[in-house]
């Protein structure tokens, strides 16, 4: 099956128990759109404005951010292993930067 939808106002419509796998999204609004409990293996986001994305509870193995801007941007109680910055390991920057502190 295929479904096309070209200038549609679906403001506040709800999905509830649908597969959108392969769906293409192009030139949209999903300002305020919430995702909960959902598959978004391989998903791939580009010139996207995420301007006050949360993010919690969500397993981000293997993920890249490559050319973002992460101004103001924080993270806590998250398990780092393994993860770089600039291909240096988070675990060794924060070792430095304690070790700086004493």
């Amino acid at each position: 099956e295929y479904a096309r939808f070209e200038e549609a106002n679906m403001a506040r419509v709800v999905f509830n128990d649908v597969t959108l796998q392969g769906a293409a999204f192009e030139n949209v609004n999903l300002s305020e759109v919430r995702v909960h409990n959902a598959n978004l293996t391989g998903i791939s986001i580009s010139a996207a404005n995420l301007t006050g994305l949360s993010v919690r509870e969500a397993n981000m193995t293997g993920m890249s951010l490559t050319d973002v801007d992460l101004t103001d941007a924080a993270i806590s109680d998250a398990n780092m292993s393994g993860m770089r910055i600039d291909g240096v390991l988070v675990s060794d920057l924060l070792a430095a930067y304690r070790a700086a502190q004493d």
